[in-house]
């Protein structure tokens, strides 16, 4: 807090409890120890992205501290489950929750860098996150959630 790194607390997690979609490139894991006061973000309650809005992303690039993309992060091109924006990203970040401009989750991020070619301007690289919504559904459908 106050900018300082806080202290690292490990959970064990359970094995047999993972379940992940290749495809769609994300997986949870059970863990014990949760502490109730700890946050939990949401799954649910962002309005679908729209091209123009804001993305920003909470990486850990190349498994350094935390560090916020906001730099070009305007979202490019929504289809259906996946949203493509400019933020800068490194490699390293997949994984990493993509927020709007009110902080809540609309996406996991899971490509970047794919250059674009925009009709009279230089290439522009293109990062990628499969909405939230999606993983969503498919947390329900394999009966992920409690």
């Amino acid at each position: 807090m106050n900018g300082k790194s806080l202290a690292v607390t490990p959970l064990q997690g359970t094995v047999d409890s993972i379940k992940g979609e290749k495809p769609d490139d994300w997986a949870v894991v059970k863990v014990a120890d949760m502490k109730d006061d700890w946050p939990v973000i949401a799954l649910d309650d962002a309005p679908a992205p729209k091209a123009g809005d804001l993305a920003y992303i909470l990486q850990h690039p190349n498994a350094q501290q935390k560090r916020l993309g906001f730099v070009r992060n305007t979202i490019s091109d929504v289809a259906d489950g996946v949203i493509r924006y400019l933020t800068d990203t490194e490699p390293g970040s997949s994984g990493a929750p993509v927020f709007d401009a009110k902080g809540r989750l609309i996406a996991l991020h899971h490509a970047g860098g794919r250059p674009v070619e925009i009709a009279g301007k230089p290439p522009v690289a293109k990062n990628e996150g499969v909405r939230i919504s999606r993983v969503l559904e498919r947390l329900q459908a394999g009966n992920v959630l409690r």
